[in-house]
């Protein structure tokens, strides 16, 4: 592959990877929304199946998210392996090699997006119960 070819791949993956989270977020506010809106007419029934289809599709969220990440990262393997084979690299790509935040992902930026990931799931699905709870009161 050539280094355009590469850089496409690596920007379209990159942005594949931000509408997914934007879709996974959007999901999540629609269903904080439900939650306080509809908490008095839903049964305890559908609430815990509400809870359980959300969390598959967070889960399957997360695996997408995951493989766009492998993907990206093989994608900047290859841009080094590119300039390691003594092709010229643009400015474009070098500096996508050294400051793209998911190529050069740290210890500290791993645990971020962990806790933000799993933080948004358990607050939905805690305020979720919340508002249940509250309403039976």
């Amino acid at each position: 592959m050539t280094e355009a070819d590469l850089l496409e791949h690596l920007l379209s993956n990159g942005d594949l990877l931000w509408s997914q989270m934007q879709y996974w977020t959007s999901v999540s506010f629609g269903v904080l929304i439900a939650a306080h809106l509809a908490a008095k007419r839903l049964s305890w029934i559908i609430l815990i199946g509400f809870v359980v289809l959300y969390t598959i599709f967070s889960s399957y969220i997360g695996q997408l998210v995951k493989l766009n990440l492998e993907t990206i990262k093989g994608i900047g393997a290859d841009l080094n392996l590119l300039a390691e084979s003594g092709v010229a690299l643009s400015n474009t790509s070098l500096s996508f090699l050294e400051h793209f935040p998911l190529l050069n992902e740290t210890v500290v930026g791993q645990l971020v997006r962990s806790i933000l990931g799993y933080g948004l799931l358990i607050i939905t699905i805690g305020y979720t119960l919340y508002c249940k709870f509250k309403s039976e009161e």
